[in-house]
């Protein structure tokens, strides 16, 4: 099976997770990463043996890429994807997607007329304590919930 071809764009902290993660997944062949800052794409390219770029758009055409993972500010989200969609990526986007519901709406358009899948990362959804509790309410354990708080420990 052919392995698919992707690239990250922002090399930030949620970048450089995305970038450790795919390059230990057997089915991912990491090509590349595109950052703003030019001088840190190519620090983590040379630790990945990526390719490195400072444009989204000139990474799109020069690599044969089937999928992207959109890791800039929250502000520049929606229009990250919109790129990657038009040039015909797959999209695994950060959250908050896009800055408004027209945003949003705009790109998953887009992702729908170019026919290529989008996908939101809320990486909590997949965490077993935070499953656990939805198991827990849906099947009416604890009765129906009025309210719920939640603290988290962890560093972030």
């Amino acid at each position: 099976m052919r392995k698919i071809r992707m690239a990250v764009v922002g090399a930030g902290f949620w970048g450089r997770n995305h970038i450790r993660v795919l390059s230990e997944l057997p089915e991912v062949e990491l090509i590349a990463v595109c950052d703003v800052d030019k001088q840190r794409a190519d620090a983590i390219s040379e630790k990945y043996g990526l390719k490195s770029y400072d444009e989204s758009l000139k990474m799109y055409k020069m690599e044969d890429l089937d999928a992207v993972t959109i890791c800039v500010w929250s502000s520049k989200l929606a229009e990250e994807s919109l790129k990657a969609l038009k040039t015909g990526k797959h999209v695994l986007v950060e959250k908050p997607m896009a800055s408004s519901i027209k945003e949003a709406q705009k790109v998953l358009r887009m992702a729908e007329e170019k026919k290529r899948k989008l996908a939101v990362g809320f990486i909590e959804r997949f965490n077993p304590g935070v499953r656990r509790v939805k198991e827990t309410i849906e099947k009416g354990l604890i009765g129906s919930p009025v309210s719920a708080t939640a603290r988290r420990v962890s560093k972030w």
